[in-house]
């Protein structure tokens, strides 16, 4: 149970990281 709560969380961890790289992205391109 322990292994698949850390996996859930390193995906989400991944998931917010992806969706901030994906706002500065677009924040950098409409400047």
């Amino acid at each position: 149970m322990e292994m698949r709560r850390r996996e859930f969380l390193q995906a989400t961890a991944t998931i917010s990281l992806a969706a901030a790289s994906g706002t500065l992205c677009r924040q950098a391109f409409a400047a």
